[in-house]
């Protein structure tokens, strides 16, 4: 990794860092906002999943890198307590 690649992925993190507590309030508030039953619940989380399969797909590879990051994040703002499963190591 070259100096410039270092000093970038500093400047990633330190972003991504300045964006966590923002983060963790929309984060709380989307949890907020859930639906009443499961089966509202699985459809708003197919539809979001399809949404965002549609944005990345649009994305450049360094925005894929932020998606990636912030996603990272929110995983472990929400599952920091919990072992990885067999679906999520795929």
């Amino acid at each position: 990794m070259t100096d410039d690649d270092k000093r970038n992925e500093a400047r990633l993190n330190a972003a991504i860092a300045v964006m966590k507590p923002t983060l963790i309030a929309a984060n709380e508030a989307a949890h907020d906002l859930e639906s009443g039953n499961e089966e509202d619940a699985a459809f708003d989380r197919m539809m979001n999943l399809g949404m965002l399969t549609t944005i990345a797909n649009r994305l450049c590879g360094p925005g894929l890198l932020v998606l990636n990051a912030v996603a990272d994040l929110l995983h472990d703002l929400n599952h920091h307590d919990e072992e990885p499963t067999e679906e999520a190591a795929h």
